[in-house]
């Protein structure tokens, strides 16, 4: 191809993010959020014994693929491992950001999108939670894209 028509090419580009890296994101500061009240409430790396650690797969698993028990079992360890509900609250931001990606036009996501970059910023909310909500605010246009 020609440089000039190359140049004309990028400038009408546009820049996406696509729904896996989201997610990506979300699931790392999960497991981020996970390890640090797992260091804090037992004192060491998660074991095979751990609540924390027992449900890791199960917390970066979308919602809508677990079962009913699993996610039972999800609900009890996470009362047992997280007594400040960090891992929970960060879960649920998870599942909020999967949820907005559900939707079939931008004008239902933005709001929904909206609404959880908001949640996440909060002082109360942990601090991996606030970098995500932070990354999610700068690339909010190249997401609803």
């Amino acid at each position: 191809m020609c440089t000039g028509f190359i140049v004309v090419l990028v400038a009408l580009a546009m820049q996406i993010v696509d729904h896996f890296h989201v997610i990506q994101l979300a699931n790392r500061a999960l497991d981020r959020v996970r390890r640090r009240v797992q260091v804090e409430t037992q004192g060491h790396r998660g074991r095979g014994t751990d609540p924390l650690y027992r449900i890791r797969r199960t917390l970066i698993t979308a919602q809508e693929h677990v079962s009913h028990d699993t996610s039972q079992r999800l609900a009890s360890m996470l009362k047992l491992g997280d007594p400040h509900a960090e891992v929970a609250f960060t879960y649920r931001i998870k599942e909020r950001l999967w949820e907005t990606y559900q939707q079939h036009h931008y004008t239902q996501a933005e709001p929904m999108l909206d609404h959880l970059i908001t949640t996440a910023k909060r002082a109360s909310s942990p601090p991996e939670v606030q970098q995500l909500a932070r990354t999610l605010n700068r690339w909010k246009p190249q997401i609803l894209a």
